[in-house]
């Protein structure tokens, strides 16, 4: 889902949002950076379309992969080669073309809170990994970020979700302005 907001402060400040949830399966590397690539263009195209001064745009959402990923890489550096080995999978990755997406700057709200990634966003009872983030570039600033201390669960029933915990994913959160 991509959506345009106007700042109720300054009109000519558009943030564009995006919400994802990419494909899960670690087998498709090459399917879930084509669904990025497609996620990434929408997003570029609709910042184009703004006749807004200030352009930003936040990215959150289930990435299904983490920090070390090629698919962060992907967010964070705008491109790959068509031939490289996935760091969080270590397997060999081979595409006809390089991947590219025009939206610049990302980066991540997280890291730029604390420095890193939150320790773990999905718990299986057998996993604890970190596949939820938030991106975000152009003028605005991250004033907090949150996450949820999810070494300190109180359940009774290992992995989520639970009868203590309704979701599969432990919620971050960031403040911008």
């Amino acid at each position: 889902m991509v959506v345009v907001l106007e700042d109720k402060h300054y009109p000519q400040h558009h943030i564009t949002v995006a919400s994802t949830h990419l494909i899960g399966d670690p087998n498709q590397i090459v399917t879930r950076l084509e669904e990025q690539q497609t996620l990434l263009t929408t997003i570029h195209r609709s910042m184009n379309e703004s006749r807004a001064v200030q352009k930003s745009c936040i990215i959150c959402g289930d990435f299904n992969s983490n920090e070390v990923s090629s698919n962060y890489e992907f967010m964070t550096h705008q491109q790959l080669p068509n031939s490289f080995v996935d760091a969080e999978t270590g397997k060999q990755v081979n595409n006809h073309v390089p991947f590219q997406h025009p939206v610049r700057g990302l980066r991540s709200a997280m890291t730029t809170s604390f420095s890193r990634e939150p320790p773990c966003t999905f718990i299986t009872d057998t996993l604890y990994k970190t596949v939820d983030f938030i991106f975000y570039t152009g003028s605005l600033n991250v004033t907090a970020g949150y996450w949820y201390d999810a070494w300190n669960l109180n359940t009774r029933q290992p992995g989520l979700p639970n009868e203590a915990e309704p979701s599969d994913h432990i919620a971050i959160v960031a403040e911008f302005n």
